[in-house]
C-alpha cells in the first residue's frame, strides 16, 4: 500500500530560489512508500537507468535524458523496477510570486526533452556548491529565471479544471489540508467530512485507499510530528499536548509513544 503525504517547503533561505537534490538513486528496495504533493513546481532530470513516474494517477515511463515537470499540487511518485538516477529541482513559490509567476495555475507538458533546460539544471548543479563565488546567488536566480521562462513559453498546456479530475482524490487532499490547519483543536469525523463536502462513509473509505491510514491515524501521526517540534523548542509535555489538540495528557503520551517509539520527554533532551 502506497500512502499519501503533503509536503511543505518553507521559504528557501540564503536567497536560493529553489531546492536542489542531485544524483538521487533509486532501486526496487529504496523507493519511497508514499506519494506526495506540494504547491511548488518540481522538475526531475533523469541521468541514468529507467523508471516510472506516477502523476495524478497517470503512469509515465522515463529514462536517461527525459525531463519530467510536476505541476503545482500534482500528486506524484517516482519508482523503478531496476535502477534510476535523477536530479530533482523544486522551485520556490515565494520566488515565483516575486517574479509575478502564477505557479498554481500553470500547466506544463509532463515529459519533455530540451537541451537548454538540461543545460540549466547542470549549471545549477555546478554553481550551487561553489561558496567562493561572490555572484553565486545572482547566477542561480538568473539560471532559474531562464529555465522557467523556457518552460512557460515552450511547454505550457491549457489549464485543466479541477472538476475534470477525480473528485474523491481531490477531497482527500482537502481533508489532509484541513487536518494540518486544525490539528491543534478537537476534531470529529463529522466536522471533517462536512468541511470537505463528502459523506463520512465515503471519506473514510477513500482516505484509507489513498493514504494507507485511517483519518485519525493520519491526524495522530501529524500531531506527533508537530509535538516533536514544540518539545524541541522547549515547551513542556503538558503544553505540547494542549497545543497539539490532546485534551488528556496520558492519552497524548500513549499516542506519542505509539508513533515515535519514545516518550515525549525524550525530545526535551
Amino acid at each position: 500500500m502506497i500512502g499519501l503525504r503533503h509536503e511543505k517547503y518553507g521559504d528557501f533561505t540564503n536567497g536560493y530560489p529553489f531546492s536542489l537534490n542531485a544524483d538521487i538513486e533509486r532501486n526496487p528496495y529504496n523507493c519511497s512508500t508514499e506519494q506526495n504533493w506540494h504547491e511548488n513546481i518540481e522538475i526531475q532530470l533523469y541521468t541514468a537507468g529507467k523508471g516510472t513516474v506516477l502523476i495524478d494517477g497517470e503512469k509515465y515511463s522515463v529514462s536517461a535524458g527525459d525531463i519530467v515537470t510536476v505541476n503545482s499540487n500534482a500528486v506524484h511518485y517516482t519508482y523503478t523496477d531496476s535502477y534510476l538516477r535523477y536530479t530533482c529541482l523544486i522551485i520556490s513559490t515565494e520566488w515565483c510570486n516575486i517574479m509575478n509567476i502564477n505557479y498554481d495555475i500553470l500547466q506544463f507538458a509532463t515529459i519533455i526533452k530540451d537541451p537548454d533546460i538540461e543545460k540549466y539544471i547542470h549549471q545549477l548543479e555546478n554553481i550551487y556548491p561553489n561558496n567562493k563565488d561572490s555572484l553565486r546567488i545572482a547566477k542561480l536566480n538568473e539560471i532559474v529565471l531562464h529555465l522557467i521562462i523556457n518552460l512557460i513559453e515552450n511547454y505550457s498546456e491549457p489549464h485543466i479544471s479541477v472538476t475534470s479530475k477525480n473528485r474523491n482524490f481531490n477531497m482527500i487532499k482537502s481533508t489532509i489540508t484541513f487536518i494540518e490547519r486544525n490539528y491543534a483543536r478537537k476534531l470529529s469525523l463529522t466536522e471533517i467530512s462536512e468541511a470537505v463536502f463528502l459523506d463520512k462513509y465515503t471519506l473514510c473509505k477513500e482516505f484509507k485507499k489513498y493514504t494507507g491510514k485511517t483519518i485519525f491515524e493520519y491526524l495522530h501521526q501529524y500531531r506527533c510530528i508537530k509535538a516533536i517540534n514544540y518539545l524541541s523548542e522547549g515547551y513542556t509535555v503538558a503544553e505540547t499536548a494542549a497545543l497539539c489538540g490532546f485534551e488528556n495528557l496520558s492519552f497524548f503520551t500513549k499516542i506519542f509513544k505509539r508513533y515515535t517509539g519514545n516518550n515525549p520527554s525524550y525530545y526535551k533532551k
